[in-house]
């Protein structure tokens, strides 16, 4: 099948629900023969039309070049060390793990602690990923499914933008509520710093 994969998608009915690999134990292992023995476009084929149950809980089990096919399909787990490798990979927050994070809402924290520099980080990350991760309050639920209650980013790590974000930050502890925030470069219109005050306790 390998050797003749053009062959054996075309002899698949992939618009009527056959599948290219049916058996989710094996996918890990198909995922990587094909990254070595064929094109990315056959990859994405590959994995795209695998059986459902078919998923790759850790990335690092697989090559790099499947990370992003993954990703955009939800066929990973949006976990810390997903997340952390796939932007790593990327430079950056990529269309795949938007696609991925915009369903889960959320990041999985590892049962093993994670380093609160490295959850900072992501979360610094994440909040400035806007580009990619338009809509701000899907950013801040991100970052308070990194950040335990006492954690918090600082000032200078935030990128000022116009609108809710400073707001949804403050209602959740994410930076702090103290006269810092709006005597900073973070109130760069009055729509954010309206929105500020509404959510200052202060």
């Amino acid at each position: 099948v390998l050797e003749r994969l053009d062959e054996y998608l075309q002899v698949l009915d992939l618009d009527n629900g056959d599948v290219t690999v049916s058996k989710s134990q094996d996918f890990v292992q198909v995922i990587n023969d094909v990254v070595r023995q064929s094109e990315l476009n056959q990859l994405k084929i590959v994995i795209g039309h695998a059986d459902a149950q078919c998923t790759v809980p850790d990335l690092h089990t697989v090559p790099p070049e499947a990370w992003e096919i993954l990703a955009r399909t939800q066929r990973t787990a949006p976990n810390f060390a997903n997340v952390s490798a796939l932007i790593e990979h990327a430079t950056g927050v990529s269309l795949g793990l938007a696609a991925l994070l915009d369903r889960a809402r959320g990041i999985d924290l590892p049962a093993e602690d994670v380093e609160d520099s490295e959850r900072i980080a992501l979360a610094v990350t994440l909040v400035a990923s806007r580009d990619v991760l338009s809509d701000p309050s899907l950013r801040v639920e991100l970052a308070v499914s990194l950040l335990s209650p006492d954690l918090q980013i600082s000032l200078e790590d935030i990128q000022p933008e116009s609108g809710q974000l400073i707001g949804l930050l403050i209602r959740h502890n994410i930076i702090a509520d103290d006269p810092a925030v709006f005597a900073s470069e973070l109130m760069v219109d009055w729509p954010t710093l309206e929105t500020a005050i509404a959510e200052s306790e202060h």
